[in-house]
């Protein structure tokens, strides 16, 4: 670009159900009037040419955005998904003794402004350490990740059981 400016169109991943068959299609939403669709807007073919998906309508209510993480499968993890979260840890508390977090969350993915959270909580432990009831209460996802960074003696696994829409 001759006067140093450059444009570059990022685009955000998104998901929704479609309305003719109810399978899950990923790709860049839109609106056209008063229905919303998802369609992948650019595809390559063995020629390397380039070829465009028709948009799929979708139901708005099911549409998500993929929050850049992965499942312990290689799963993506979508806004609206259930994941279970398992973590361990042993560490030194601060008066020195032996320090052992060990919880289980199953709960929804979702975003509250731009921090992500897994909200609608519901396991045992949970609601011991909380005092929340089942199905209530949310956690930042960095929360979660600050149990284990930088740690050798901490385990944590997530995988996606479902997803609020099905």
């Amino acid at each position: 670009c001759a006067t140093g400016i450059y444009w570059f169109r990022i685009a955000i991943l998104f998901r929704g159900k479609a309305l003719s068959n109810g399978e899950w299609i990923e790709g860049q939403v839109h609106t056209y009037g008063d229905g919303v669709f998802v369609a992948q807007t650019r595809l390559m073919n063995n020629d390397g040419k380039d070829w465009r998906v028709p948009a799929i309508e979708v139901d708005p209510e099911t549409v998500g955005q993929f929050t850049g993480l992965l499942d312990k499968n290689g799963k993506k993890i979508f806004e609206g998904d259930i994941i279970n979260c398992t973590y361990f840890k042993m560490a030194l508390g601060e008066n020195l003794g032996a320090m052992e977090v060990d919880a289980e969350l199953i709960g929804i993915i979702e975003f509250n402004g731009l921090s992500l959270v897994v909200g609608k909580i519901s396991c045992e432990k949970w609601q011991e350490y909380t005092g929340y009831k089942s199905g209530e209460g949310e956690c930042e996802f960095t929360n979660l990740y600050d149990v284990y960074k930088d740690s050798q003696s901490a385990e944590m696994s997530i995988e996606i059981i479902g997803s609020k829409f099905d």
